[in-house]
């Protein structure tokens, strides 16, 4: 740890006063639990290895409107597996899933913007679909990106305690996803 965060942490710690401990332990919490370059809690979906029989199954799926199938595309298509890697290709399965409230989907989406992959990179949108996603429960990947944005002013105006408060419901949700 470098002295620089020893004093910001002694500082937090010896403070008495709240306004200046809120945005400094929203943004320790936010910080420390961001594991991906730009801040997004990472989620693994097992997939089967790369076939194109895997990859058929699901698209026939897909394309009767099964979410978690649109999801899976997504998947393979943002990964490369069972097809070459295509992010526009994947935004696209990945928005047919998230307006299904498929919130993976919804987090992958946001994901997507807030990486400009695939799409133009679009913080508002980005944090539109984190939203979404959060506001299901049970995804603190979700509360997370979304305290992050807020910290951070990505998208929303900056604002520490709602950072606080979304970081805050991830690590009520799971403790792991908020250390």
């Amino acid at each position: 740890m470098s002295p620089a965060d020893e004093a910001m942490i002694s500082r937090c710690h010896n403070s008495t006063r709240a306004g200046l401990r809120f945005p400094v332990i929203a943004a320790l919490l936010c910080a420390v639990s961001l594991a991906a370059p730009w801040g997004h809690a990472q989620q693994s979906v097992t997939l089967r290895p790369p076939s194109s029989t895997v990859f058929l199954e699901h698209k026939a799926k897909a394309e009767q409107g099964d979410a978690h199938a649109q999801f899976i595309l997504g998947q393979c298509h943002a990964l490369g597996q069972g097809v070459k890697k295509d992010y526009a290709e994947a935004v696209k399965w990945y928005l047919k899933a998230a307006d299904q409230n498929y919130a993976e989907a919804q987090i992958k989406l946001g994901n997507s913007y807030a990486d400009g992959l695939g799409v133009k990179r679009d913080y508002v949108e980005a944090v539109k679909w984190y939203r979404k996603a959060a506001e299901q429960n049970n995804y603190p990947e979700a509360n997370i990106n979304l305290g992050y944005c807020y910290a951070f002013g990505l998208g929303v105006k900056k604002d520490y305690a709602e950072a606080y408060a979304w970081c805050d419901q991830a690590a009520k949700t799971d403790k792991s996803a908020a250390i």
